[in-house]
């Protein structure tokens, strides 16, 4: 076994590292990033005779200085099969890719699924292949023709050797020429579409990056007395990493980094996540976005995320009225992320209700401040209020272990 030696690698390690997410976590624009670099990187491993043991169950450091993102702590071995790497490859990056690619609405279920199948790929996007029976499409996939028919089906541009068709000739020529074209393809190729979810323009009222003041950059704009109370918090701890739970495009993850910490902001808005991911590259945020909802947090996963403070703002009263979480679930969730600090909120005034829950009303009836604030005194040990301030109706609450 070697080490992973890549430069971008080398680069990430001198720098201390950074925090791994899993190609799922990534938002789009994201995974166009670390496709980019997965095809480089692999095409530098090649020249040392050396191949990635697995390529899919790894995990992603993301630098935004130093070659964006790059896969962290593979096992390396000396090239055998490149037709098993070039297999992995599709199926776990570059379908998915594509995929996103050609139907951005696609984006959440095919990060979900975590892989595609040639078969299917071909049976959803190629309009060519849909008038052959379906026995002939299945044997196409299984071929290695399927793999370059995939590409060929978005973008006639992209043209694979006719030797890259016959598994019988395919080996390292074929191998290096296939990553070499598509690392062309990735850089002439269009930029991924923009992702709209539910919640992607949620600040559409305003810019969030205008809360950081760009002629002096430790000032910060402040939108109302929320936000300024929710920085002071955040200065008064020693600097240390923090998690924002349900970040969208980042207002608190921007006040928890102006504040001294490195922040960890998560979010199941794949169109959300994109643009925060955007404006860290282009700010040079110690920020790392990911997406994630508020029950992929729970579990082993959360023992991953689990940091020195946590954030939840703005997220409580949708789980406990839509999601249907007791007070229960959703402090002992937040309990499990917070290792020494957590600060939420409670909207006592909210529109937000499930009709897909039994018994709506008897919910609602026990969502109250006071049931919230005794859960959250069962697991912590000091629970600070703030009450409703100027322009801002939420009571802001500091729980301390």
């Amino acid at each position: 076994m070697a080490t992973f030696a890549t430069k971008a690698h080398q680069e990430l390690r001198s720098l201390g590292g950074g925090f791994p997410l899993r190609f799922i976590e990534l938002s789009p624009r994201m995974m166009d990033d670390f496709l980019w670099c997965l095809v480089d990187n692999l095409l530098l491993l090649n020249k040392k005779g050396l191949a990635p043991k697995v390529l899919h169950s790894h995990s992603i450091y993301i630098n935004f200085n130093k070659g964006f993102i790059a896969t962290a702590d593979m096992q390396l071995v000396k090239e055998e099969s490149v037709l098993a790497i070039y297999t992995e490859l599709f199926r776990y990056f570059i379908l998915p890719r594509e995929a996103v690619l050609r139907n951005p609405e696609l984006t959440n279920g095919v990060k979900r699924l975590g892989y595609i199948d040639p078969h299917e790929f071909l049976c959803i996007f190629s309009n060519t292949l849909k008038v052959l029976p379906a026995k002939l499409r299945r044997r196409i996939a299984a071929s290695r023709v399927g793999y370059p028919i995939c590409l060929k089906s978005l973008n006639e541009i992209f043209v694979v050797g006719i030797e890259i068709l016959k598994r019988q000739n395919f080996g390292n020529e074929q191998y290096v020429r296939f990553l070499r074209r598509y690392l062309c393809r990735l850089k002439g190729n269009k930029a991924m579409p923009v992702v709209r979810e539910k919640w992607t323009n949620y600040y559409s009222g305003m810019e969030v990056t205008d809360i950081i003041n760009r002629e002096d950059w430790q000032k910060l704009n402040f939108i109302d007395e929320r936000h300024k109370k929710v920085f002071e918090l955040l200065s008064e701890l020693p600097k240390g990493q923090v998690l924002d739970i349900a970040s969208n495009t980042g207002l608190f993850s921007f006040i928890a980094q102006r504040a001294g910490h490195s922040v960890i902001a998560v979010d199941n808005d794949h169109g959300a996540i994109d643009k925060l991911y955007l404006y860290v590259k282009e700010m040079d945020l110690n920020v790392v976005p990911g997406v994630l909802s508020f029950r992929d947090l729970q579990g082993p996963t959360g023992t991953r995320f689990r940091s020195d403070y946590c954030l939840a703002l703005g997220l409580t009263h949708h789980l406990f009225l839509v999601e249907g979480m007791s007070w229960l679930q959703i402090v002992s969730t937040l309990e499990q992320l917070s290792g020494k600090v957590l600060i939420t909120d409670f909207k006592p005034i909210t529109a937000a209700r499930s009709d897909r829950l039994q018994g709506f009303s008897s919910i609602a009836g026990r969502y109250s401040l006071d049931q919230f604030l005794a859960t959250l005194r069962t697991v912590f040990g000091k629970v600070e209020v703030f009450n409703p301030m100027k322009g801002n109706h939420r009571a802001l609450v500091r729980c301390e272990r």
